[in-house]
């Protein structure tokens, strides 16, 4: 299957979760955070990572604080400063139940042909307007279900 169609199909996926309510995902409830809005995508770092501008500025204050918090909770390092800009009000995350191939690693042996596919792909959503749904636990930190408005499946 080309990674295009590949990458379509699993958006076509985070289609059908973006409904789901919180009991939807199983951290649980007392460690769970979540929030529903929209954004437009500023940047994309590959094909399963990009940054997001929240249109309700709420989200993102909301989102770094909920972040610092898990971070003291469970004692792991969410990179907090590389994830969030307050100058360009952007959040970094990654597209929830999406594991691409890596094309921008360190670690150069690690890039691969159908990686830089998927982000070629993924960067076809620059600026875009998206829904998002973040998920803050301890099992999915940095989790986002990501729909583009204009993506043609």
């Amino acid at each position: 299957m080309k990674t295009s169609t590949l990458i379509k199909a699993k958006l076509l996926l985070v289609t059908a979760t973006l409904s789901l309510p919180v009991s939807g995902y199983s951290a649980g409830a007392a460690s769970q955070f979540l929030i529903k809005g929209e954004g437009v995508v500023s940047y994309v770092i590959d094909g399963d990572t990009m940054n997001i501008v929240p249109n309700n500025p709420y989200h993102w204050d909301a989102l770094k604080s909920k972040a610092e918090e898990a971070q003291a909770r469970y004692q792991r390092d969410l990179n907090i400063e590389r994830n969030f800009d307050r100058v360009r009000g952007t959040f970094r995350t990654r597209i929830g139940s999406i594991n691409t191939a890596e094309s921008v690693h360190r670690n150069k042996s690690l890039n691969t042909s159908a990686g830089k596919d998927a982000s070629d792909y993924a960067r076809t959503l620059y600026f875009a307007e998206a829904g998002y749904v973040c998920v803050l636990g301890h099992w999915l930190l940095w989790a986002t279900n990501l729909l583009s408005r204009y993506t043609k499946f």
